[in-house]
């Protein structure tokens, strides 16, 4: 046992060995980021929560990905909604292949960003 734990902190002590560990996490963290292609098999099948927690993310985070910045009344409840309601319109719900083609833009469309200011507009006026 008292091997074991001479090992072990000799293994702590040498500098080179922790920097060569650490350099090996920070490569494969960043190739598991690198790693978020999303695909969708059935283009016209309807889209999943999951699907819109990631529109939802996606776009909250536009430091990371390259993406426009949302305006400042839109937040994570607020596109999480939005897009719920249309998953759940019964004419023409919201498909796998809508949702990639969101996430393949640079911001989200205008005429969501519009839907969901004019709500939160109403909204305000109910109160």
């Amino acid at each position: 046992m008292s091997n074991l734990s001479k090992e072990l902190t000799d293994f702590l002590n040498s500098p080179e060995v922790l920097e060569k560990l650490g350099s090996q996490i920070l490569t494969q963290n960043k190739t598991v980021k690198s790693s978020k292609e999303f695909t969708v098999k059935t283009p016209e099948a309807t889209a999943s929560i999951g699907m819109i927690k990631r529109i939802a993310m996606t776009f909250l985070k536009h430091e990371d990905n390259n993406k426009k910045a949302l305006p400042k009344e839109i937040n994570y409840y607020t596109i999480v909604g939005h897009f719920t309601a249309r998953l759940n319109d019964k004419n023409k719900p919201l498909t796998q292949g809508q949702v990639s083609k969101i996430l393949s833009a640079k911001s989200l469309p205008a005429s969501d960003i519009k839907a969901m200011i004019a709500y939160k507009k109403l909204k305000a006026l109910d109160s």
